[in-house]
């Protein structure tokens, strides 16, 4: 036992290169250093054929920096671009002003309310407010602010129970 425990056997067989017998039992292969049957088939009393061939690597492809790959990519969108800019075929939404009349009831009761059920986000028909009912900073006139919070109070609060404005606050007021 003193043998065994202070001399190796053999050493493992590098990866892929198993006899037969030890590659179907999924066991490693240890070589004997006198040569002849490895370890395994000498104790099994097998013969030891060394495998038919050795497992193929797939040929490596050459490495491709990061940035390279980044830049093609780049330079595909940009002749997109370019391709779809020179065709016209680039998609914008196009809005329609119509002729809104200075009472601002008018323009709220004709404002599209975007429900849980309504699919589309923006709709070609959409009217916008003419330039002269805002600020010139982009921001609405008193009025409509007003109009806008009822509108808010009315149609849209129910989808956004987790924001409460008191009835007795003004537009005025959250600005």
């Amino acid at each position: 036992m003193d043998r065994h425990a202070s001399s190796p056997p053999g050493t493992p067989a590098p990866y892929g290169h198993a006899c037969v017998n030890c590659a179907q039992s999924k066991c490693k292969c240890i070589i004997r250093r006198a040569g002849g049957p490895c370890e395994r088939c000498r104790r099994l009393n097998r013969e030891c054929r060394p495998a038919q061939s050795v497992r193929r690597r797939s040929p490596r492809k050459p490495a491709v920096s990061k940035t390279a790959r980044l830049e093609e990519k780049l330079d595909g969108l940009v002749s997109l671009i370019k391709a779809g800019a020179q065709s016209g075929a680039v998609s914008t939404y196009q809005f329609q002003r119509a002729s809104v009349s200075t009472n601002s009831h008018d323009y709220v009761r004709n404002v599209p309310v975007l429900t849980p059920d309504t699919d589309d986000f923006m709709d070609s028909s959409y009217n916008l407010l003419p330039s002269s009912l805002y600020y010139t900073n982009g921001e609405p006139s008193p009025a409509i602010a007003e109009e806008y919070l009822v509108n808010f109070r009315t149609y849209k609060s129910k989808y956004s129970p987790f924001i409460y404005i008191p009835s007795t606050t003004t537009a005025q007021q959250l600005l």
